[in-house]
């Protein structure tokens, strides 16, 4: 299974960025001290596709084949994640600290699409293309946004390059640094869908 690692950091909806590695996000944790989420999702699937695939979640109820609560599945909590504080990994139970070497994500892209459901703090899927997502926000008639990311920036440094030079190595504090987080990620192209139909 391919993997990659997003990391939801401030409080904010939307991803801080998106990560082949586990260290490659640590190390935006560490030298930023993030209070933050980071987890692994599989690729080129929705969380709830993926969570039937492997029995994490059984359909016994016909409201769980509902579009409201597909868009909705993105908890980490059905996925691998790692809690952080103050930049270091927390004593959360389930908190671990990452060890070792990971092997970068199996496909060579640059960047990935990340479906934000209307009803998720999560994220509910990554797709290496707009038509591979698109083709499963259309299937189950999905709202909500879907961006485009680069893949190991961070939504920090993405912010910086848009600063006239001489403001890009301007270090925010604690509430700046949650103010900028709780906006969407600049630059980023976007696409809102409204049951499945793109709005624009």
């Amino acid at each position: 299974m391919i993997i990659a690692y997003v990391l939801n950091a401030g409080g904010g909806r939307y991803p801080l960025g998106v990560f082949s590695t586990p260290q490659r996000a640590e190390k935006v944790i560490r030298q930023h001290s993030l209070e933050a989420i980071l987890t692994e999702y599989p690729i080129d699937i929705l969380v709830y596709d993926h969570n039937i695939q492997t029995g994490a979640i059984n359909l016994t109820r016909e409201w769980q084949t509902t579009a409201k609560y597909i868009q909705a599945h993105g908890s980490p909590g059905l996925c691998d994640h790692w809690h952080y504080e103050d930049g270091g990994p927390t004593p959360q139970a389930d908190s671990r600290t990452m060890t070792g070497e990971t092997e970068p994500i199996a496909v060579e892209v640059e960047s990935l699409f990340v479906f934000n459901g209307r009803f998720s703090q999560f994220q509910c899927g990554l797709f290496t293309s707009r038509e591979r997502a698109e083709d499963r926000i259309v299937h189950y008639a999905l709202s909500g946004i879907l961006t485009k990311y680069q893949v190991d920036k961070s939504f920090i440094e993405l912010l910086r390059s848009d600063l006239p030079p001489s403001q890009r190595n301007h270090v925010w504090d604690e509430v700046e640094m949650e103010k900028q987080m709780r906006r969407t990620t600049p630059n980023q192209p976007r696409w809102r869908f409204e049951d499945g139909a793109a709005v624009s």
